[in-house]
């Protein structure tokens, strides 16, 4: 099992970079049309009609707009290099954050976000270094994660950044159109929806294994995702390889939560049921051994 998350690292990487050299066209479209989406807002138009050449379009939620206003003087090139570079830079702190081996930078959530240009990878790294805040904010999904890491302090702040900026952003445009932003968020991920009947069991699962099951909340209640939002759950990761070989493939992640809890039930089972055959012995004398007569019946000479 060792070398088993190892391998499909590099089975991954091998095939993301064959992907992008079939279809280059397709790197970094989150980089172009976040910048996109910024630029028309700031110009009156609406941020949700942005999209890139190939048709993607731009589906997160309000405060997501401001991460690319430095870059806007800039140009559009410009952000399409920056997020990449700092997606990779944010993998680095991650990965020092968590004291994982170098070949982490291959996890497939961190290589998806660096070919896509999503600005996630650059806000997990500003995560584990204090800055929260503007994570929270702008990716509601990282939440379930911070609560799972004790992150108060950023989540307070969260709330502050969020009532700041609601007056400067487009609130009532998004909630309009959430219908379409909605559609546009499941078409262009490739995770299989849950049925109320297996999410309800996937959500027992996660509350069954505790600060693990809050920090893995994200990818396993919301497999329809993209795989990326996962490495905010970088925490549970590191502790199950069965884990990690689940957020390493789309859709996937709840499976790896049943597993993990099915393994730690049936553990904890194996754990008592000696215990109760121990404590059902020492109530009878062990085999070979006479019982003390009663006082009733005196023994006969």
């Amino acid at each position: 099992m060792s070398s088993l998350v190892p391998l499909v690292f590099g089975l991954d990487l091998a095939l993301r970079l064959w992907f992008v050299i079939i279809y280059p066209a397709r790197m970094l479209g989150d980089a172009r049309v976040y910048y996109r989406a910024t630029d028309a807002w700031i110009h009156g138009g609406d941020p949700w009609l942005a999209h890139t050449d190939l048709g993607m379009t731009f589906a997160a939620p309000p405060p997501a707009l401001l991460l690319n206003l430095p870059l806007i003087p800039f140009g559009e090139t410009t952000a399409m290099a920056f997020w990449p570079i700092a997606g990779l830079a944010g993998a680095i702190v991650a990965i020092r954050h968590y004291k994982l081996p170098w070949w982490w930078l291959a996890f497939p959530p961190f290589v998806e976000a660096m070919t896509a240009g999503s600005p996630d990878l650059a806000l997990l790294g500003a995560l584990v270094l204090g800055g929260g805040a503007l994570t929270a904010v702008a990716k509601p999904y990282a939440i379930p994660a911070m609560l799972g890491e004790a992150r108060w302090g950023a989540l307070l702040s969260a709330v502050a950044v969020g009532l700041v900026t609601a007056p400067l952003l487009p609130w009532g445009r998004f909630i309009a159109e959430w219908p379409q932003i909605s559609q546009a968020l499941t078409t262009q991920s490739l995770g299989v929806p849950l049925s109320p009947l297996v999410e309800l069991v996937v959500l027992v699962a996660l509350l069954s294994l505790g600060r693990v099951g809050v920090l893995m909340a994200t990818p396993a209640l919301w497999p329809r995702a993209q795989m990326h939002y996962a490495m905010f759950s970088l925490g549970a990761a590191r502790s199950s390889r069965i884990l990690t070989v689940a957020m390493s493939f789309p859709g996937t992640a709840p499976i790896g939560v049943l597993v993990v809890a099915t393994i730690s039930l049936v553990k904890r089972f194996v754990a008592v049921k000696p215990h109760s055959v121990m404590n059902g012995a020492s109530s009878s004398p062990p085999v070979g051994q006479l019982a003390s007569p009663s006082p009733e019946q005196p023994p006969r000479g």
